[in-house]
């Protein structure tokens, strides 16, 4: 969880190749663990074998596809999976949650910031329409940001996060 405070592909490029790789490199190794691919060297395995609370949630969201054959969020958004495709389980479990929270957020905007006028989903952000000739720029901004960060805290608590508002669009 410290780790989400700061870059952890920063970490993952100090700790495993003392730094002398790139982050880009560092998030491409993180994204083969996330999605269950051979680790090549012993700097790596020994990486995330030391996070043990991850290491005992993959193992139980693998063990959920041998019992179940399927995996999904908190809510359901279930994907049924054959035991040999068991590695692909965490980052679907860890997909489908994000997905979760992202949709409660948008539909939270949606109902509670009349202001905003919601124009397209991306994977990781909304593009929204505000008029600023009616509204205070900043009061919507942050009211948004405050629904994506309390949608978020319901589901992560503990986890420090971080909303990011940008112009699409300047004109």
């Amino acid at each position: 969880m410290k780790l989400y405070d700061t870059d952890i592909y920063v970490d993952v490029n100090l700790k495993v190749w003392d730094g002398a790789k790139d982050r880009d490199e560092a998030k491409i190794l993180f994204y083969k663990y996330m999605y269950g691919m051979e680790l090549r060297s012993n700097n790596e395995g020994k990486y995330f074998k030391s996070f043990d609370k991850l290491t005992k949630f993959k193992k139980l969201v693998e063990g959920e596809i041998e019992s179940t054959g399927k995996i999904g969020s908190s809510n359901g958004n279930y994907r049924v999976l054959e035991i040999e495709n068991k590695t692909i389980a965490l980052s679907h479990r860890i997909q489908s949650e994000a997905s979760l929270i992202f949709k409660e957020a948008l539909l939270k905007v949606s109902k509670e910031i009349s202001e905003t006028d919601f124009i397209l989903p991306m994977h990781d952000a909304a593009l929204y329409q505000v008029n600023i000739v009616s509204y205070i720029k900043n009061d919507v901004e942050e009211k948004i940001k405050k629904v994506f960060k309390d949608v978020f805290a319901s589901k992560c608590p503990g986890i420090n996060h971080s909303v990011k508002i940008k112009d699409f669009y300047v004109d």
